[in-house]
């Protein structure tokens, strides 16, 4: 009996010596240097959202408490920066959302020229910082705001149109509601204008993006090694006046059928995602819909649309 005992516990103590050798083995002996800590690669942490209040941002503090509110339970934590983008204040961040940026020039006075919102050392931070792995959202609506997004825009390979994109077939007049009207667009799943893409798709059926609307945005362009999102239809224009909000029949207009309002790049360790209209990123989301214009349709999926192109560019997606 005593040597059946022994041998047993010489097996278990081989075991525990193999066990052990298999731990180290595997690299989970040691302690996690910096590198492996990379945000990309930590999901059980909340993933910090830097949402930019620095550069005359058109916004709205409802939008950033409603982020915040509906982001919370699903593991970010949104805080606001109020000056100039440098390596100390986007140091620790996930990812920064640049919203409606517009130059100090173009404050009181929305007419062209539309300058860059951003210094140029600011764009050189930003595309450092997202080659070493920051996610990037720039949402740039109509004139003066997508000129200004221009310069950031064209680091990462993305053209902009500085104008209002409208369905030409809807236009019927040059006064400011009629413009309006018109810039109410419609993307469906059925129809090809929502396009196949994990932030489309989702991982869960519950996830998937069928039925999307904007109003009054841009329209851009990718570069060759973008992913397209959303894509303008046919009868796609943009408006591009020198006044915003003043049109008549000699406004340029620039056919933009095939652009996109909302894509995504991937630029060295990092991802930049774009949208031409901040109503994707907006209310009204489904609950507030009732009040906007019956033209408006339904924004059934816009707030799962967020959610999932937030979860790409913090890698959970």
């Amino acid at each position: 009996m005593f040597e059946t005992r022994l041998e047993e516990n010489v097996v278990r103590f081989c075991f525990m010596l193999l066990l052990i050798a298999s731990t180290f083995a595997n690299g989970c002996g040691k302690r996690p240097t910096s590198t492996e800590l990379d945000h990309k690669s930590s999901p059980r942490r909340d993933k910090i959202i830097l949402y930019d209040f620095g550069h005359n941002n058109l916004d709205d503090p409802e939008t950033f408490e409603l982020l915040s509110k509906w982001l919370g339970p699903h593991g970010y934590k949104v805080r606001k920066n109020d000056r100039a983008f440098d390596d100390e204040n986007l140091g620790l961040v996930d990812i920064l959302v640049v919203k409606n940026a517009i130059a100090d020039a173009n404050v009181e006075r929305w007419s062209l020229p539309t300058p860059s919102a951003f210094t140029t050392t600011e764009i050189d931070v930003l595309d450092q910082w997202v080659r070493d792995g920051g996610s990037l959202l720039i949402v740039a609506d109509h004139m003066p705001v997508a000129g200004a997004a221009e310069d950031l825009l064209s680091r990462f390979g993305v053209k902009t149109s500085n104008g209002f994109a409208v369905n030409a077939k809807v236009l019927d007049g040059y006064e400011p509601s009629d413009v309006m009207e018109a810039a109410y667009l419609r993307f469906r799943r059925d129809d090809g204008s929502i396009i196949s893409h994990v932030i489309n798709d989702g991982d869960l059926r519950t996830q998937r993006i069928n039925l999307l609307t904007t109003h009054v945005g841009s329209a851009f362009r990718l570069p060759e090694e973008g992913e397209p999102l959303l894509k303008l239809g046919s009868d796609s224009i943009s408006l591009v006046p020198e006044v915003s909000w003043e049109f008549d029949e000699a406004t340029p207009r620039i056919d933009v059928t095939g652009w996109l309002q909302a894509g995504v790049v991937r630029i060295g360790r990092g991802r930049v995602a774009v949208l031409g209209d901040s109503q994707l990123l907006d209310m009204p989301w489904p609950e507030s819909a009732s009040g906007e214009p019956e033209a408006y349709g339904s924004a059934e999926d816009n707030k799962q649309f967020t959610l999932n192109l937030i979860n790409w560019l913090s890698g959970r997606l």
